[in-house]
């Protein structure tokens, strides 16, 4: 069943309430009729959402990159911890959907999160045509954190791949070795990691209930253990990621189902203590961007993702497997739309090593300083969120430049005088706006900037000596702000 955490969106009374009861948040709406910069009186209330420590953006891309968009992904979170996520909106719940290939989705304020009582849960997103393994996370710190879960198109019938059974392992499925009623998806070259120190091997679809039995390891030198997880499509049942992979399911599989084999590498090590990698902008001075790492290992093996950075920025990247035998690592960063990163990093351990990298703003870009309010009809009170936004010139279509906006505001590196789109997400929806960089092109924006989603009632662009602020405030339909509740 559902329970509210928080409203974001509350009335001035609720608000006032809110300020009396939350324990532990002193000074987070201090003085809310004043702008927190210069202390000058502001008629609309910043709302933001700081008091969720840490969020999860989680992205969906195909096996090219791509966002898997045009259908309804259900991405569900499993394991003990998933009962303390919660939506936009603060309402608990462990499964979500989307259909924009992203949403956020935030941790229970009151859960605490160190090393000692880690957030762990294990995610997988299944959709109409698209479908994602089992994923094992572990978080040991707060912050923004970046999910990106690979999916494969799936299809039904004939248009399914056939092979398989290539494990170094036997299994028989109702007493059938290589049985034609697991019928194979994927190979091992193209499955995502499972989170632990296991590896997948390969991807099935059992079309009926039954026992899956693994035997006969044809090479203990380079494995030292085996077996299968499997998740139930037709009823609750599952055996996933963080747990050992089973040898005998039982009667375990009853009903249609994934079966996900995998194997344990012998000589790999876990590192407890985390990789941290530091981002900084050179000569100082404030920004956002989210940037792509890749750390490669002695062995060759690799791990990738994505890092929000505002700058300074330490960020920690956990659920790391070494080769024991020499635990080096190269780890390289790279830029965006905004910025050029400084070379790889290379390191004697994995564990424990401290990456440090240096953006640099692109030559051909100013410093424009955003400070976007968020509105509903009807209501005076402003909304400053703390949320990952996406912008890009109008006009082009390459890939989104993505960016941490706090209370509202950030610091962005774009080109003069042109046009930019800009998105936020709301429970698993885009919703867009454009804005100019030239301030002769204020009055056309405000007159033509309107949709049936949002209409842009103030901007304000003011140039100064270093940099361009841009003041607005967009008004969200009554449609979305129902969605945000």
């Amino acid at each position: 069943m559902k329970s509210k955490i928080l409203k974001p969106i509350l009335s001035l009374a609720g608000l006032v309430l809110l300020m009396l009861s939350i324990t532990g948040c002193k000074g987070l709406f201090d003085n809310p009729l004043k702008d927190k910069d210069t202390g000058k009186n502001i008629t609309a209330l910043l709302i933001d959402r700081n008091f969720i420590t840490l969020k999860i953006n989680i992205r969906l891309e195909d096996m090219s990159g791509n966002a898997v968009t045009q259908e309804n992904v259900q991405i569900r979170l499993l394991g003990e911890d998933s009962v303390n996520f919660i939506t936009f909106a603060g309402e608990r719940q462990a499964t979500f959907t989307t259909n924009s290939g992203f949403i956020e989705v935030g941790c229970d304020p009151n859960r605490v999160i160190n090393a000692q009582h880690p957030l762990e849960f294990t995610i997988v997103a299944i959709g109409p045509n698209h479908a994602s393994m089992p994923q094992f996370v572990s978080y040991t710190t707060d912050g923004v954190k970046n999910l990106t879960i690979s999916m494969i198109s799936i299809g039904v019938g004939k248009s399914m791949n056939f092979g398989g059974y290539n494990e170094p392992f036997d299994m028989t499925f109702n007493g059938v070795k290589n049985s034609s009623e697991l019928e194979f998806l994927l190979p091992a070259s193209y499955l995502t990691p499972t989170g632990t120190d296991y590896q997948y091997v390969n991807w099935y679809l059992a079309d009926q209930a039954g026992t899956l039995i693994c035997d006969n390891l044809t090479d203990n030198r380079l494995y030292s253990d085996y077996g299968v997880y499997f998740l139930c499509l037709t009823s609750s049942s599952y055996h996933l990621p963080n747990s050992l992979p089973l040898k005998n399911t039982g009667n375990g599989i009853n009903g249609i189902s994934y079966v996900y084999s995998a194997i344990l590498r012998s000589g790999v090590a876990k590192c407890t203590n985390g990789l941290t990698i530091n981002v900084d902008r050179s000569g100082g001075g404030d920004g956002t961007g989210v940037f792509d790492y890749l750390i490669t290992f002695s062995d060759g093996s690799t791990k990738n993702g994505q890092i929000t950075c505002t700058f300074p920025s330490s960020n920690l990247i956990e659920q790391i497997y070494y080769p024991a035998s020499n635990p080096a690592v190269t780890v390289a960063l790279s830029g965006d739309a905004q910025y050029d990163m400084s070379p790889p990093v290379n390191l004697s351990s994995a564990c424990g090593g401290v990456a440090t990298f240096v953006a640099t703003p692109k030559s051909n870009l100013k410093v424009y300083r955003m400070a976007i309010q968020y509105k509903c009809p009807q209501s005076d009170i402003g909304i400053g969120l703390s949320i990952v936004g996406e912008f890009r010139k109008t006009g082009a279509t390459g890939d989104w430049t993505s960016f941490a906006s706090i209370e509202g505001v950030c610091e962005l590196q774009l080109e003069l005088n042109a046009d930019y789109d800009f998105r936020v997400n709301v429970e698993g929806e885009y919703h867009n706006f454009v804005l100019p960089t030239n301030p002769a092109l204020v009055e056309d924006a405000l007159r033509d900037q309107q949709s049936a989603d949002y209409q842009l009632i103030s901007l304000v662009i003011t140039p100064t000596t270093n940099k361009t602020i841009i003041e607005a405030s967009v008004q969200f339909s009554q449609g979305i702000c129902d969605i945000l509740d």
